[in-house]
């Protein structure tokens, strides 16, 4: 319940028009936010074929310093995850392999990378009446023109205090 009233918080505070959710055990919350707030939840299919574009733009954000985090559970959720693409060429963000090299490593926590993405591809599939998903851009491109001359970013991102493991060698 903690985590429902920060996203009714959240939604109001900033006007959310939209969730993009992991279906993953969420049809309680989903179904609350809409019945009881009218909060639409947009289901994200955690697959490689909707979710390719979107952890490309995010690596490209992280890349290029539009996005980062100064959130350390954040930043530490960034290094666990990896984006290398399959031997189809599409990518999402992934648990990398146990030492064993079997299975993924349960231990290592990637859902604020994950919930990235997923804001992401909500971002670049809009509902074309909502305009507050096409200023996502123009901001996130302002935030990197501004750090690029050396300003403090005016608008609102995300920033990363330490490199991630998959940006290594990139």
């Amino acid at each position: 319940m903690i985590v429902y009233d920060d996203i009714v918080e959240l939604c109001k505070r900033f006007k959310v028009t939209d969730i993009g959710f992991d279906p993953y055990r969420a049809d309680d919350y989903v179904n609350a936010l809409y019945d009881e707030h009218q909060i639409i939840c947009t289901l994200v299919p955690q697959k490689e074929s909707v979710l390719t574009q979107a952890s490309q733009i995010f690596q490209r954000g992280v890349l290029g310093g539009s996005i980062c985090f100064l959130d350390p559970v954040t930043a530490w959720m960034a290094r666990n995850v990896d984006l290398t693409p399959s031997k189809f060429g599409g990518v999402k963000p992934q648990k990398p392999k146990s030492e064993e090299g079997d299975t993924k490593d349960s231990r290592m926590k990637i859902d604020g990378v994950s919930s990235c993405v997923n804001a992401i591809q909500r971002w670049k599939n809009p509902d074309p009446q909502e305009e507050s998903f096409r200023s996502l851009q123009d901001s996130l491109s302002r935030a990197a023109d501004e750090r690029a001359t050396g300003q403090t970013p005016t608008t609102k991102a995300i920033f990363l205090t330490d490199t991630p493991s998959w940006l290594k060698g990139i």
